[in-house]
């Protein structure tokens, strides 16, 4: 309960801190490519490459002038799929 207690405390204490500072929130963009092999036995399969999009949110909690948190949350497209289905 003591642990639970302090680490409490130190989260509510960091928070205030890195609320008084300057802290930024923006925006990732960006693009994937999906390629990829597999090889069982002897199949080999090579289907072309996609591309899809990645999009999320930041923030930058500065911490001290030299150390800062930066929690990120971000959206990447499901590219590729595949079925097995009895080869045998």
């Amino acid at each position: 309960m003591k642990v639970i207690t302090t680490m409490l405390l130190l989260m509510i204490l960091l928070t205030s801190y890195s609320l008084s500072a300057q802290t930024q929130i923006g925006v990732t963009a960006g693009v994937t490519f999906a390629n990829v092999k597999a090889k069982i036995e002897d199949i080999s399969l090579s289907p072309k490459s996609k591309t899809g999009f990645t999009a999320g949110l930041f923030a930058d909690v500065p911490l001290s002038s030299n150390f800062s948190f930066q929690p990120a949350l971000n959206v990447v497209t499901d590219l590729l799929k595949f079925i097995v289905s009895n080869i045998l």
